[in-house]
C-alpha cells in the first residue's frame, strides 16, 4: 500500500514538471527557467516513541539547489491498510541534499491511537509554480495522549422485551465535563441507530427489531475541548429467560401469574397504577421472587388498570423487563398468599401441610372444608394424599361474593408406602437412639454377668435373678426413650410454631422451595415425635411391668420366707 502511494505521488510530480516546462516555453514570464529538477525523498525513517516525542526522524530531499519546505503528518491507517485521514504534527524548511534529523513533538497534536503512519510532504516554489513530493515511512507507531478522554467504564442497559425497546442509561456515571454523548445501536437490520446527545440527558431509548437476537451498542463522549473518548462496546444478547401469562381482566384482589424458566432466577415484580412503566424508580414497591422450573405466583392489584413488570438481571449490567396489563374490575376480594409458584410439589409422604397467609378475619377453605386461621391471618392445614396428582382449591372469602381462590398441586410418588422415601430421613435420626439402646444393653449385661451380687442371686433364686436382669435392662431404655421423647417434642414444637407464623408464609414469596422444605421437615418432626411417644409408651409399659413384677416378687418371697422362719 505504501509503495502504491509513493508511485502515485512520483507520477503526479513528473506530470507536474512536464506541465511547468511546457508552460515556461509558451510564457515569456518564465523565460529564465531552463530546467526544473523533480524533488526526491531518500532514507525516510523514524525511531521510537519516548514520552510525547517521536525520536530520530530522518530524511534527505534532493532535487537541485536551494531550500525547500516540508511538513510531517500522522496518518490514520484502517485495518485494511487504507488511509482514513491525517493530521500535521511538524512544519519547517531545510536545504536540498542535506540530511534532516529531528525529534517530533506530538504533544496535544494527536489523539491516542495504535496504528499511525508517518507522512512527509515536501515542496519548493519556482516563482509562482510549486513542485512537491510526498512519502510514507516504513512501519507504524502508536501514541497515547495523556489528555485524551478515557473510555466509559460501563453503562446500564435495560431491555424491554414487551415493547422491543432498549434503554441506554448513563445517569450513574455521567462525565461532568462531557460536551455530548455518542450512542450507536445495531440490531442486525440494515438501519443503524446513531445519536449525539447533550450532557443534560440521562440516556436514550431505541426501538429494535422483534426478531433481533442481539444488540451491538457503542457509547463514547466528547469533552469540552471537542476531543472524543475511547469507545466502549457492549454486545447484549436478547435471551428471554422468563415467560409468563396472566389474565387481562380479574375480579380478584390479586393476579395469578403462571411462568416458566429454564434456570433458577430471582426476579423483581413491580405493580404500577395505570399503564405507565416505572422506568427504574428506585423507591417503587416491588416483590423479589425466586423462580424455578414452572409454576405461578401472585401479586396484589390496585383498583382498575395495573401494569405488572417482571425484571431480572441477565449479567453484564443488563436488565431485562417484561410487562403485562391487568384490569381489576371490582374491589373487596381478600388477599390470599400461597407459595405456589414453586410449581407442582412432589413428596413421598401420605400427608402434607398446606400453609398460607390471608387478611385477619378472612374465612379460609380447602376443597370446601373450613380451615382455622391465626390472629395474624396465617394458617396451616393438613391434607391426606393419594398416589399421583392431588389438586387442592384454597379460597379466601369476606362477605358475599368477595372471594379469592387459588389451587395447589401436590404429587405423591407412587413408589411410596407409609411415609415413603421420607422414612429414610426419619429413621436416620433414630440411629443415635438405637445405638444408645445397644450400649445400655451391653453395659447392663456386663454388670450383671460379672458382679458378685448377681452370681449370688443366681445361685439362690434364678427366677429373681432373671426378673432383676430384665428390670435393670429396661430401666436405661426407659430413661433414653424419655429423653428422646423430650428432644423430638421440643424440635416439633419449635418447627410447628415457625410454620404457623406470618413471617414464614411471607418468606414463601421469595423462596418457595425453602418454605416447602420447612413444611415437610415439620411433618417429619411431627412423625418422629409420634414415633418417640409410641416408643416411650412401649418401653415404659415393659419397664413398669418388670418393676411391678420385681416388687411383687420381693414381697411374695418375704411373705413366704417369714412363715418358714417361724416354723423353724
Amino acid at each position: 500500500m505504501i509503495k502504491e502511494i509513493r508511485m502515485g505521488a512520483l507520477a503526479l510530480a513528473l506530470v507536474f514538471c512536464f506541465a511547468v516546462q511546457a508552460s515556461a516555453a509558451a510564457n515569456t514570464d518564465y523565460g529564465d527557467i531552463v530546467e526544473i529538477i523533480p524533488l526526491e525523498i531518500n532514507a525516510f525513517s523514524f525511531g521510537r516513541i519516548n514520552g510525547e516525542y517521536l525520536e530520530n526522524v530522518r530524511f534527505t530531499v534532493s532535487g537541485g539547489d536551494g531550500e525547500y519546505e516540508y511538513a510531517l503528518a500522522a496518518g490514520v491507517l484502517a485495518a485494511d491498510g487504507s488511509m482514513e485521514g491525517s493530521r500535521e504534527v511538524y512544519r519547517s524548511s531545510a536545504a536540498l541534499g542535506q540530511e534532516v534529523v529531528l525529534n517530533c513533538d506530538l504533544r496535544d497534536r494527536l489523539d491516542s491511537y495504535d496504528n499511525y503512519a508517518l507522512i512527509l510532504n515536501v515542496w519548493k516554489y519556482y516563482g509562482q509554480l510549486e513542485l512537491n513530493e510526498s512519502a510514507i515511512a516504513k512501519g507504524t507507531f502508536s501514541y497515547v495522549n495523556p489528555n485524551t478522554p478515557g473510555a466509559i467504564e460501563d453503562f446500564r442497559v435495560i431491555v424491554d422485551i414487551t415493547d422491543h425497546t432498549v434503554y441506554i442509561n448513563y445517569a450513574d456515571w455521567a462525565v461532568l465535563s462531557a460536551q455530548s454523548y455518542l450512542i450507536m445501536v445495531d440490531d442486525g437490520s440494515p438501519e443503524v441507530y446513531f445519536a449525539a446527545l447533550d450532557n443534560d440527558k440521562s440516556g436514550a431509548a431505541v426501538l429494535f427489531e422483534e426478531d433481533a437476537s442481539s444488540l451491538i451498542i457503542e457509547v463514547s463522549y466528547k469533552d469540552s475541548n471537542g476531543r472524543q473518548s475511547g469507545i466502549l462496546k457492549k454486545t447484549v444478547e436478547i435471551v428471554d429467560f422468563v415467560t409468563f401469562e396472566v389474565d387481562e381482566v380479574t375480579a380478584n384482589a390479586q393476579a395469578k401469574i403462571s411462568y416458566a424458566t429454564p434456570r433458577d432466577i430471582v426476579v423483581k415484580v413491580y405493580v404500577s397504577k395505570g399503564n405507565v412503566f416505572y422506568s427504574g424508580v428506585v423507591d417503587e414497591d416491588f416483590q423479589e421472587i425466586k423462580l424455578s422450573g414452572s409454576g405461578f405466583f401472585s401479586v396484589n392489584l390496585f383498583e382498575f388498570d395495573n401494569l405488572i413488570s417482571v425484571e431480572y438481571d441477565s449479567g453484564d449490567n443488563v436488565t431485562v423487563i417484561k410487562q403485562a396489563s391487568v384490569h381489576r374490575s371490582s374491589i373487596g376480594a381478600p388477599v390470599l398468599i400461597l407459595p405456589e409458584h414453586a410449581g407442582a410439589i412432589s413428596t413421598g409422604m401420605d400427608t402434607f401441610d398446606i400453609a398460607g397467609l390471608t387478611e385477619p378475619g378472612t374465612a379460609i377453605a380447602v376443597n370446601g372444608l373450613p380451615v382455622s386461621t391465626e390472629n395474624d391471618g396465617s394458617f396451616i392445614h393438613k391434607v391426606e394424599l393419594l398416589d399421583g396428582e392431588n389438586i387442592f382449591e384454597i379460597t379466601a372469602s369476606v362477605g358475599a361474593g368477595n372471594v379469592t381462590s387459588q389451587s395447589v398441586v401436590i404429587i405423591k410418588t407412587t413408589a411410596s408406602s407409609g411415609n415413603g422415601a421420607d422414612d429414610a430421613s426419619v429413621d436416620s435420626d433414630n440411629v443415635f437412639l438405637l445405638g444408645s439402646f445397644i450400649a445400655a444393653l451391653l453395659f447392663v449385661l456386663f454388670m450383671f454377668i460379672f458382679r458378685k451380687r448377681f452370681a449370688k442371686t443366681w445361685g439362690k433364686n434364678k427366677l429373681q435373678a432373671v426378673i432383676n436382669i430384665c428390670r435393670n435392662i429396661s430401666a436405661p431404655f426407659f430413661v433414653i426413650a424419655a429423653a428422646f421423647f423430650g428432644y423430638t417434642g421440643l424440635r416439633y414444637s419449635t418447627s410447628n410454631r415457625n410454620v404457623n407464623s406470618r413471617p414464614f408464609a411471607e418468606s414463601g414469596l421469595l423462596d418457595p422451595v425453602a418454605m416447602y422444605d420447612g413444611i415437610q421437615k415439620n411433618q417429619m418432626n411431627r412423625d418422629e415425635f409420634l414415633k418417640s411417644a409410641k416408643m416411650l409408651i412401649v418401653v415404659g409399659v415393659i419397664f413398669g411391668v418388670l418393676l411391678a413384677a420385681s416388687v411383687l416378687y420381693y414381697f411374695i418371697s418375704k411373705a413366704v420366707k417369714r412363715p418358714k422362719d417361724t416354723a423353724g
